[in-house]
C-alpha cells in the first residue's frame, strides 16, 4: 500500500506489478442532482484515508457500437463518475513526465479506468505517470439546450481533470510541467479542441492524437439545439429542473432512439458530440487552429490504414450495397467529381466490392486526408508534426476488419488479457503482437519524454512536411515512407 496527500484528502493506493495504481481518484465533484447537466464544480474535501484501490463507476453509456470489433467489457455505471486512474512507478519527488489518456468511443462510450486501458506497462517500461480520465458521455455529457445545458460538459470534464493533475500530480511523481496529453477518436478530438482552448493553456505541453475525425465529430451550435429539443420533448421535460429529475435509464432509452432516428447511411457521426458556434467553443477547432497564432504544442498524430473498416464490416447495409447506394456515398462526399473519385478507389484496389469501396473513402474522408491537410498546415507554420499510418493487420480475422479504427489500442498499451477476445485481432499470435508493441510502446515513451519519437526501436522518423510528407508505417515491417497517401497523385 501507499499513501498520497492531494489537496482534497489523502489517498491509499496499491502496489501492482512493478507500479503503483490509484483507481477512483476524484478530480471534480459528482455531477448528481442539480449538479447534472452543469459544468464541474471542485472536488469536495474529505477526511481520513480514502481508499483508492479499486476502480469508480464508468459513465452512464449504451453498449458501445465497437463492441463487436474491439470485444465487450462488463461495466458498472453510475453519474458519479468524474474519476482519475492513475499508475505510477513510485511515490516520491522524482518529477516523472505525465501521460493522460483521453478514451475514444465517440463521445458516448469507453471509460479511461477499462482494463484494455491500464497504463501500467507504459508506466513501468518509460518510468512514466499514467492517468486515465473518466469524463462525461452522450446526452449527459454533450446535450445542448438552451436553458439546460451549454453542451460540451465532457470537455470541461476533461479541462477540470488537467487542471487536478497540474495541481496534484507531483504528489504522484509526476511533473505538472511536463504533460503529454494523448487519445485515441474522439480523445483525440477532444485533444485537438483543448488546443483551442484559452483555459487550457499550459495544461499539457505535448499531443498524441491517435485517429482524430477532425471534421466529423463536432455539431453546429443549431444543429444540436434541434437535437436537445427533441431530446427534453421525448423525455417530457423542458426546463433544467425537469430534465434533473429524468431517471437516467430513461435518458440511455431516449439517446438509443434518437440517435437511430439520426443514423444516415455510411456515416458514424455520432449524435450528442462537441458543439461548435456556441458559447463553450465559439468556433470551428480546425479554424481557429489555422487562424489564431499556432499553438506551442508539439504533436504526434496518425491513422490506421482501414480506419472505416471497424464501422463498415459490422454493417450489413453497407457489406450489401448496392452500386446505386455506393454512387451516392461517392456524391456525398466529392459532389461534381464523384464519378472520377469512384473510379480511381477502384484503380487502387482492384476487384473491389462494396465493402472495400465505402471502406477505403470513408476512411480517406472522415479521417486521413484532414489529417494530413492539418499536417500540412502545421508544417507551413513552423509547427511540423510527426504523422504516422498503423497499417498492421492480422491474417486471418471473422470479418474484414483490416488495420481499422481501434487495432492500434493493444500496441499502445500492451496486449494482455484484457485484450485477448477482441475480434480485429483475429488470429494472431501474442508472439507477433508483442513484438511489434515494444515498438509502439517505446516510441510513445520517447515522445512524451522528450517531444521526438526517435528510439533504439525505431528506424529514423523525420519531421512531416510537404516536400516528403514522411510517414513513419508500422506494420510487420517499420519504417518511413514518404507520401504514403499518394497525395502527389491525387
Amino acid at each position: 500500500m501507499s499513501t498520497v496527500a492531494t489537496a482534497a484528502g489523502t489517498l491509499s493506493g496499491a502496489r501492482e506489478g512493478g507500479v503503483f495504481a490509484f483507481r477512483g481518484v476524484p478530480y471534480a465533484a459528482p455531477p448528481l442532482g442539480a449538479r447534472r447537466f452543469r459544468p464541474p464544480s471542485g472536488v469536495e474535501p474529505w477526511s481520513g484515508v480514502r481508499d483508492a484501490t479499486r476502480n469508480g463507476p464508468v459513465p452512464p453509456q449504451l453498449r458501445s457500437r465497437l463492441a463487436d470489433v474491439m470485444g465487450d467489457f462488463p461495466l458498472e455505471m453510475d453519474e458519479d463518475c468524474l474519476t482519475l486512474t492513475i499508475w505510477t512507478p513510485a511515490v516520491d519527488a522524482k518529477k516523472r513526465p505525465v501521460l493522460v489518456w483521453l478514451h475514444g468511443g465517440a463521445f458516448s462510450s469507453g471509460a479511461g479506468s477499462l482494463d484494455c486501458y491500464s497504463g501500467a506497462k507504459l508506466a513501468e517500461r518509460g518510468d512514466l505517470v499514467v492517468v486515465g480520465v473518466n469524463y462525461r458521455l452522450g446526452v449527459l455529457g454533450y446535450l445542448y439546450a438552451p436553458g439546460i445545458s451549454d453542451g460540451n460538459l465532457g470537455l470541461l470534464d476533461q479541462l477540470a481533470a488537467l487542471r487536478w493533475v497540474r495541481d496534484n500530480i507531483a504528489a504522484f511523481g509526476g511533473d505538472p510541467s511536463a504533460v503529454t496529453l494523448c487519445g485515441q477518436s474522439a480523445g483525440a478530438m477532444s485533444a485537438l479542441i483543448l488546443m483551442t482552448m484559452p483555459e487550457a493553456d499550459g495544461l499539457f505541453a505535448r499531443a498524441i492524437l491517435q485517429s482524430p475525425a477532425m471534421t466529423r465529430m463536432t455539431r453546429k451550435a443549431a444543429d444540436a439545439a434541434t437535437i436537445g429539443a427533441q431530446f427534453g420533448e421525448r423525455c417530457g421535460a423542458s426546463d433544467l429542473a425537469a430534465m434533473q429529475a429524468v431517471p437516467v435509464a430513461d435518458l440511455m432509452r431516449v439517446q438509443g432512439e434518437l440517435s437511430g432516428v439520426h443514423a444516415r447511411f455510411a456515416d458514424a457521426a455520432p449524435l450528442f458530440a462537441p458543439v461548435i458556434e456556441g458559447t463553450v467553443i465559439p468556433r470551428d477547432p480546425l479554424t481557429s487552429l489555422r487562424e489564431q497564432p499556432a499553438p506551442n504544442v508539439e504533436i504526434l498524430m496518425g491513422t490506421t490504414r482501414e480506419e472505416s473498416g471497424a464501422f463498415c464490416a459490422i454493417d450489413p447495409r453497407i457489406i450489401n450495397a448496392t452500386p446505386e447506394q455506393v454512387a451516392g456515398v461517392f456524391a456525398r462526399e466529392f459532389g461534381d467529381r464523384a464519378a472520377a473519385e469512384e473510379a480511381g478507389y477502384r484503380r487502387r484496389r482492384p476487384g473491389s466490392d462494396a465493402l472495400a469501396l465505402l471502406t477505403d473513402v470513408l476512411s480517406d474522408q472522415q479521417f486521413l486526408m484532414q489529417l494530413l491537410s492539418f499536417a500540412d498546415w502545421r508544417s507551413g507554420a513552423g509547427r511540423p508534426a510527426y504523422v504516422y499510418q498503423f497499417d498492421w493487420a492480422p491474417a486471418h480475422a471473422p470479418k474484414r476488419f483490416g488495420a481499422c479504427h481501434c487495432i492500434e489500442l493493444p500496441f499502445v498499451f500492451g496486449c494482455d488479457e484484457a485484450w485477448t477476445a477482441a475480434p480485429m485481432l483475429g488470429d494472431a499470435q501474442a508472439t507477433e503482437i508483442d513484438a511489434l508493441s515494444n515498438v509502439i510502446q517505446q516510441t510513445w515513451i520517447a515522445f512524451t519524454k522528450t517531444g521526438n519519437p526517435d528510439n533504439a526501436a525505431l528506424p529514423a522518423w523525420p519531421r512531416y512536411d510537404t516536400e516528403c510528407r514522411t510517414t513513419m508505417r508500422f506494420d510487420r515491417i517499420v519504417g518511413p515512407v514518404n507520401d504514403l497517401a499518394g497525395l502527389q497523385f491525387r
